[in-house]
């Protein structure tokens, strides 16, 4: 494929720009790599043709995942083209732990665990990998530098829906230990641990923990395991732990109750085997927590340097040097501090749903005629659909997946800014599908992440300023499509090769005397459980699911802002000023602004504009 790129841009008068590139990149996540361009030079000269300034630029590669090409750095030449000066940007590496880089829900990197039974939890995210390959250190020739620590978004509702369960939340989970349980049990593999001949005991803890079972079976199916608690002296199996054939050595989490005692039997399914199983727990902590990690990353602060920083700054937690500047994020509830006010714009996305259809058929012999198809057994069926994409069509809050009510900017030796914003917790998405055939949701994004009040505060927590915003919105509502699903349990919805040649063959057969059509070499199906045509009001047709989307227009309609001011004794007074606002409803730009100061004293300014007919 030949893709035309800019070469030179000529700005007349003025300069002219050459964009100079070259082909070969090591890239393993794009086709074509070996003939895919990259920029290298960048030139712009006058229309003499001198040269003003001249760019050249330096190019990495990361290996998580693919193969990726990384911006390491660009130089500037200036107008003696010689002596450049540098700017250097670093990305974030994080340690894989030994477990095997995915991809969460969100396309974010995290790490899983391969050894689990199944692949329900390979989507969730890892916090402590979602930053992989993230900008986070810019070096300036000047010899400063920025660092960008960056964090997991976290929320704790869902739209306006409050999240209960929070067990997803590999926060929650503090390491304590892990053990080795041999089997069989003898005194010196279980010592006071032995509850019995095939049984070992797991101790109480005053809290309540997790444990992650890995099983290493010397001959997989002789032998499996059942974990139970022990009451009075009594095992009370709980749950059978078994691997599968596919994943003979898997892993299986299970959480234990505090002050309760457990054990793990071992249970010989084959007479006579005398081979040896174990069994690796690795023991966690429970911690109450009140919120999920997802949706990418947050910025969590951001600092200012007047030297070439060392890129673990917050890694490690330093404090020498100071930074000559700092901003820190916080993105909890003003009025509640231990809650996170992050509200995700829209359920998890959907790799894995259920879905049914309907047969009547009638068994004959085969390459047989039946004289009728009355006698039709009528069957649903259910099955699950796995996808590499997300099925929902997924609707953002201002370009992030999740929306936060409060924010707070701290700065150092400069106070804080809190920031109130409309987000999902106001405005959520309806209606959002969980199954065929998916309808898009109306999108209310325009009426989220609106800046509804701004305060600043001083060190000492003496407010500065208030400033508070009014909005109203213009709201329309369009149906821009329809989507179809066949109707499920009312009429066949089964395969009939007979009826998949052309519409003609399938109206043809609806409309024909014969009653019966064949679905496979011995299977028949009345015409009369047929769906029928289109626009056959008596019957079951597809069904039309139209698409409904809304746009908008949020407008300013008032602001009012007071300034604070204190004596020596900190009393407080203010200016208060008040603003309204009118607009032009054809080229959606302000028409009136009016202000009204402390002193009552009103200023009125009209703008007009000229339209083009």
């Amino acid at each position: 494929m030949n893709v035309r790129k800019l070469k030179t841009i000529y700005i007349k008068g003025k300069a002219i720009i050459t964009l100079n590139r070259t082909a070969g990149r090591q890239d393993t996540n794009i086709r074509f790599a070996n003939t895919t361009e990259k920029l290298d030079e960048l030139i712009i000269n006058d229309v003499q043709n001198n040269t003003i300034n001249r760019f050249t630029f330096d190019y990495s590669y990361t290996t998580v995942m693919d193969t990726r090409m990384q911006l390491s750095a660009f130089h500037e030449y200036g107008k003696l083209n010689n002596n450049p000066k540098t700017t250097a940007f670093s990305y974030k590496i994080n340690d894989t732990q030994g477990k095997e880089i995915s991809k969460d829900y969100w396309g974010y990197f995290n790490l899983i665990n391969t050894c689990s039974l199944t692949t329900d939890s390979f989507k969730n995210p890892s916090p402590e990998f979602v930053t992989s390959d993230v900008l986070f250190k810019i070096k300036y020739p000047t010899g400063g530098s920025v660092l960008f620590d960056y964090e997991s978004h976290q929320f704790s509702y869902i739209g306006d829906q409050p999240v209960t369960d929070f067990s997803s939340n590999s926060d929650a989970y503090e390491y304590l230990d892990i053990e080795n349980y041999i089997y069989p049990i003898t005194s010196s593999n279980a010592g006071s641990n032995q509850f019995n001949a095939t049984t070992r005991k797991i101790d109480a803890a005053p809290y309540p923990r997790r444990i992650r079972l890995l099983f290493t079976y010397a001959n997989y199916g002789n032998t499996n395991f059942t974990i139970g608690k022990i009451t009075n002296g009594v095992f009370n199996p709980i749950q059978i732990l078994n691997c599968s054939d596919t994943n003979q050595s898997c892993c299986i989490n299970f959480n234990l109750e505090a002050n309760s005692l457990y054990g793990i039997r071992w249970n010989n399914i084959t007479a006579g085997n005398n081979q040896t199983d174990a069994i690796a727990i690795t023991f966690y902590k429970i911690n109450p927590i009140n919120y999920l990690n997802g949706g990418g990353i947050r910025i969590k602060q951001i600092g200012y340097f007047d030297s070439d920083i060392t890129e673990v700054y917050y890694v490690d937690h330093l404090s020498s040097p100071i930074p000559a500047k700092e901003k820190k994020f916080n993105y909890d509830f003003f009025d509640n501090s231990s809650q996170t006010s992050g509200a995700l714009s829209f359920p998890y996305p959907l790799y894995h749903y259920n879905d049914k259809f309907m047969t009547n058929v009638k068994l004959v012999p085969s390459n047989s005629v039946p004289a009728d198809c009355n006698d039709q057994n009528k069957i649903e069926h259910i099955f699950d659909v796995y996808t590499d994409f997300n099925n929902r069509a997924t609707v953002k809050t201002q370009g992030s997946e999740v929306g936060y009510k409060n924010v707070s900017v701290y700065e150092s030796n400069n106070g804080k800014t809190e920031y109130t914003y409309t987000s999902p917790l106001d405005y959520p998405e309806d209606d959002v599908p969980t199954g065929v055939p998916f309808v898009p949701t109306k999108n209310l994004d325009f009426k989220r992440g609106l800046l509804l009040k701004e305060e600043v505060f001083t060190n000492e927590l003496l407010k500065l300023t208030s400033t508070v915003n009014n909005y109203v919105f213009d709201y329309h509502e369009e149906i821009t499509g329809i989507r179809f699903k066949k109707p499920v349990g009312e009429c066949y919805t089964g395969k009939l090769p007979a009826l998949t040649a052309n519409y003609g063959n399938y109206k043809a057969i609806v409309e024909g005397s014969n009653t019966c059509v064949q679905c496979t070499s011995n299977y028949w199906t009345s015409t009369e459980t047929l769906c029928g045509l289109p626009l056959d009001l008596n019957k079951p047709k597809i069904l039309p699911f139209p698409i409904y989307e809304t746009y908008g227009w949020a407008k300013l309609k008032s602001k009012e802002t007071k300034n604070y001011f204190y004596d020596a004794n900190n009393t407080q007074s203010e200016v208060v000023t008040r603003e309204s606002f009118q607009y032009n409803p054809l080229n959606k730009m302000i028409a009136e602004h009016k202000i009204i100061n402390s002193l009552g004293e009103e200023t009125k300014t009209t703008y007009k504009y000229l339209l083009n007919i």
